[in-house]
């Protein structure tokens, strides 16, 4: 198996700006909005449009996969439907048109950066596809086993936090599995240290391939000018290695809510990116973030009608 190197450098270069004319325009006409209006804002400045439109093609997109190491110590090994329970045993909480991205699981350390880097790339092809359709927002979900892990492993190298703050419980572990799962996510840092500046080693020696996938979407879709909603803590994990590699590229993402995990507070705090929600929720699967496109899509038909 063998894929191109990133080329971060190129990446970076072809992210433009926000319409900073819509940005402020937004502002000006929304401020009683209160956080609405910074949404509202952000998606006038990606649009170039003031007041912003809702677009008519809003796709959720779920990456879905198995983490090798996290697996182990995850609540979704003994109960796999919980993971897949929005976008599959009950689609139709999906609100929003789906796509469900399946990321190849790793099973060679051997060839771990080439697979990183198909998924890296498979994600960029994908935001271009979708965006050649004609989509106009993207909705950012994960679900899988061992997600929070890989997840809080990557926060914890990029963030510089220690082992215990960034480990959670995910959808419910005992102390006996959080321990064990803290173990896994000390090793995994401690493999991935030496990559701190090499996103797709980090990538690879931490094993976070769903990961990979998605900080591939987003920076396409940053080139590609069209803004992403982050749903819980594995998209705000893979937006941090997407502001490894062009920092600019935070611009055009916007964080739907923060979760009880530990670790998703730290993420969205290095990315500059405040959440509109804090309803405690843990479901995956783009739960969450539908409920923050929903609150959107009023402002802007609401700021549309008086303006």
């Amino acid at each position: 198996m063998s894929s191109p190197e990133l080329d971060g450098a190129d990446i970076s270069d072809r992210i433009q700006l926000l319409d900073a004319d819509s940005v402020n325009a937004t502002h000006a006409q929304t401020r009683s909005l209160g956080r609405m209006a910074d949404l509202c804002a952000w998606l006038a400045g990606a649009q170039s449009n003031c007041p912003p439109t809702f677009p008519e093609r809003t796709r959720l997109i779920v990456f879905s996969g198995t983490h090798r190491s996290g697996a182990a110590v995850s609540s979704l090994a003994a109960e796999p439907d919980l993971g897949s329970m929005s976008v599959q045993v009950n689609p139709h909480l999906n609100r929003y048109s789906t796509h469900v991205v399946d990321i190849a699981p790793l099973t060679d350390p051997a060839v771990d950066r080439e697979a990183i880097m198909v998924a890296f790339n498979a994600g960029r092809a994908l935001a271009d596809t979708e965006v050649d359709a004609g989509t106009g927002l993207f909705l950012l979900a994960a679900t899988g086993p061992g997600s929070t892990t890989s997840a809080a492993t990557i926060v914890g190298l990029l963030c510089g936090s220690d082992v215990a703050t960034v480990t959670g419980r995910g959808l419910g572990i005992d102390d006996a599995l959080w321990m064990r799962k803290a173990a896994i996510v000390r090793d995994l840092m401690r493999a991935g240290r030496h990559h701190i500046s090499d996103p797709i080693g980090l990538l690879a020696a931490t094993e976070s391939n769903v990961a990979a996938g998605m900080a591939g979407f987003l920076l396409q879709s940053a080139i590609r000018q069209t803004p992403v909603i982050l749903d819980d803590l594995l998209p705000a994990a893979a937006a941090l290695i997407g502001q490894r590699i062009s920092y600019r590229s935070t611009l055009w993402w916007a964080a739907s809510q923060v979760t009880p995990e530990p670790a998703h507070a730290m993420a969205l705090d290095r990315l500059d990116l405040a959440p509109l929600l804090d309803l405690e929720i843990r479901q995956g699967g783009g739960f969450g973030v539908q409920i923050a496109a929903d609150a959107l899509r009023a402002a802007v038909e609401m700021i549309s009608v008086v303006t």
